[in-house]
């Protein structure tokens, strides 16, 4: 079936003659919104209640790495030899912001297929003890199979947005979410979660999207809206920005608030690197994320709060 076809058609009869402004917009878009919905779509609803892995994570996980051996699922820190390294590089980044050092007991949120769990029980970092938590059955499996009979480690299906009390008794050195919270229905639940999971002093850090521009034009949020309903974003986590962000973590109790604009060496790099990909479905991926980026409807980010020593407020 060509999907951007009957897509595009579909969109054109659903719009209204008196809206040109819109569908404008989607004359430009539908081409690579459509191509991308049929890899995200088919990833996005295979990821809630399959007790495995589905066949539309494992290829794109697959086309991503290069082999099965890596099972990295962000879009990379770039420039970089290879998508492993610059997924590695991400992750990586978000460890050394939250403090992730020796001894620490770590509670990653939205961990993926477990790689990340992995990274902060490497040497690099040193943790003594993870907890992942994937709202999808199939992946908390795969995370469990990658990191084998490590009792270091643990990993829950649950909903980041609403994490389960056990976690959230405020014994974690560190809580980290790597290119994920931003599908969490809404991301305000998620950092009080966060919050009351981390010990007194205990930091908070993630890779993120937020909006790019304060007053979107309709073209924008034409995009936007469709961008979110593609990849699973609630529109509400992308309808503010950097600023909004750091309010947000102030207003649930956090201080010491930093933001570092990442856009260039995640979207962009990640974008430059697919259009040389071997896979159709990467490259069409690394084009939608070109024509978001390129349009100011999204920024990513990535964010650094801790929890006053004073304990709870």
């Amino acid at each position: 079936m060509d999907f951007p076809t009957s897509l595009q058609r579909i969109a054109h009869v659903a719009l209204p003659a008196r809206a040109p402004d819109m569908r404008s917009v989607l004359d430009v878009a539908n081409p690579l919104i459509v191509a991308f919905a049929t890899l995200a779509t088919l990833a996005l609803l295979a990821r809630v209640g399959v007790p495995r892995v589905s066949h539309a994570v494992a290829s794109l996980a697959l086309a991503l790495n290069g082999s099965a051996h890596a099972r990295w699922l962000n879009l990379g820190l770039w420039p970089a030899l290879s998508y492993v390294r610059a997924a590695r590089a991400l992750a990586a980044h978000v460890g050394r912001t939250a403090g992730i050092g020796a001894g620490a007991a770590v509670l990653d949120v939205g961990c993926g297929l477990g790689e990340s769990l992995r990274l902060w029980l490497s040497a690099k970092f040193g943790a003594a003890s993870v907890v992942g938590v994937n709202a999808s059955v199939g992946e908390v499996r795969a995370a469990r199979e990658l990191l084998g009979e490590d009792t270091r480690a643990e990993v829950v299906c649950a909903d980041g947005a609403a994490l389960p009390d056990k976690l959230r008794g405020g014994t974690f050195d560190a809580v980290v979410s790597v290119d994920a919270c931003y599908h969490f229905d809404t991301r305000e639940r998620f950092l009080r979660g966060a919050y009351d999971a981390l010990r007194p002093g205990g930091r908070f850090a993630a890779a993120d999207v937020v909006s790019a521009c304060g007053a979107p034009s309709l073209a924008v949020r034409a995009q936007r809206a469709a961008f979110c309903a593609i990849a699973g974003i609630p529109p509400a986590n992308v309808a503010y920005g950097v600023a909004g962000y750091a309010q947000r973590l102030r207003e649930v109790g956090f201080e010491d608030v930093l933001t570092e604009d990442v856009s260039e060496h995640v979207l962009g790099g990640f974008a430059a690197w697919a259009a040389r990909s071997e896979s159709r479905g990467v490259r069409i991926a690394g084009r939608f994320i070109r024509a978001m980026r390129e349009r100011a409807a999204v920024s990513f980010v990535v964010v650094r709060a801790v929890k006053p020593d004073g304990g709870e407020l």
